[in-house]
C-alpha cells in the first residue's frame, strides 16, 4: 500500500491532457465533473490492469508497435476537438457546451476516452506502475484489489479537486477573465497532443513535462 501511495502520484497527478479537460469541465458542474471523469478513467483503467496481470507481454507489444501509434493519434484528435470547442467557447463568451459526437457529451465519456486512447498512461501501466501490479499478483485476488483501491482513491480526489478548480475559476474570473481562462486551456490542450505526437514520432518534446 505505501508503495502503491509513493508510485500513484507520478501518474495521477502528472499535468496532461485529461487534468486540462477535468478543469474546463468543471466550470459546468463544480468538482461533480471530477468524480464523473474519474470513473471514466477508471471503467477503462480497471479492466486493463486486469489485461496486464494476464497477458503483460503481449499489451506491451502491442503499444510498442502500429497499434499504439494509431491510438496515440486517436486520441490526439479527441484532444484537439475538445480544444477547439474550448476556443469557439471563449471567443464567442459562452459555456462549455454538449457537441457530437456523443463522446463529448458527458464528462464519463470524455474520462473514457481521454484514457483508453492515452498511449503514454497506458505505457505507464506496463512501465513505473508495473511495479504496483507485479507486487500485487504476488498477493492473488486480494493483493490486486487492495493495490487499486489504495490507488483509485487518488484518482478521484485529484480530479474532483481540478474541476472545483476550474468552477472556482468562473466565478472568481470576470466575464473577460473567463474567456481568457478557456482560451488558456484550449491552447494547453493543443500542446498536450502536439507533444505526445512529436514524443512519439519524432522523440522530441515541445513541452518539458
Amino acid at each position: 500500500m505505501l508503495i502503491t501511495l509513493t508510485i500513484t502520484p507520478s501518474g495521477a497527478l502528472s499535468p496532461g491532457p485529461l487534468t486540462t479537460a477535468t478543469i474546463a469541465l468543471g466550470t459546468k458542474s463544480s468538482w461533480k465533473a471530477g468524480i464523473k471523469v474519474a470513473l471514466g478513467h477508471n471503467i477503462v483503467e480497471f479492466p486493463y490492469i486486469i489485461v496486464l496481470c494476464l497477458a503483460f507481454k503481449k499489451v506491451q507489444r502491442v503499444l510498442e508497435g502500429a497499434m499504439g501509434s494509431l491510438l496515440l493519434v486517436a486520441a490526439t484528435l479527441v484532444i484537439v476537438y475538445f480544444a477547439l470547442l474550448l476556443l469557439r467557447d471563449a471567443i464567442e463568451g459562452i459555456g462549455i457546451r454538449e457537441a457530437n459526437p456523443k463522446v463529448m457529451k458527458g464528462p464519463i465519456l470524455i474520462g473514457m476516452a481521454l484514457t483508453g486512447l492515452n498511449v503514454y498512461f497506458l505505457i505507464w501501466w506496463v512501465s513505473i506502475g508495473f511495479k504496483l501490479i507485479s507486487d500485487a499478483v504476488r498477493l492473488g485476488v486480494v493483493g490486486i484489489f487492495v493495490m487499486y483501491v489504495s490507488h483509485v482513491w487518488m484518482d478521484y480526489a485529484w480530479l474532483a479537486l481540478m474541476a472545483e478548480a476550474g468552477a472556482k475559476a468562473k466565478s472568481i474570473l470576470s466575464s473577460r477573465g473567463y474567456r481568457i481562462f478557456l482560451a488558456i486551456l484550449g491552447i494547453l490542450l493543443i500542446l498536450f497532443g502536439i507533444n505526445m505526437l512529436t514524443t512519439r514520432f519524432l522523440n522530441a518534446k515541445v513541452l518539458p513535462f
